[in-house]
């Protein structure tokens, strides 16, 4: 049970920063 929230509940955060780093690397190619 533990371990299955863990996931569900990091994996919307992965999506978060790995979006985040996108727009981040677009900002520095753009720039």
């Amino acid at each position: 049970l533990f371990n299955s929230e863990r996931s569900l509940s990091s994996r919307p955060n992965f999506e978060l920063t790995r979006a985040a780093a996108l727009a981040e690397w677009r900002g520095l190619c753009a720039g």
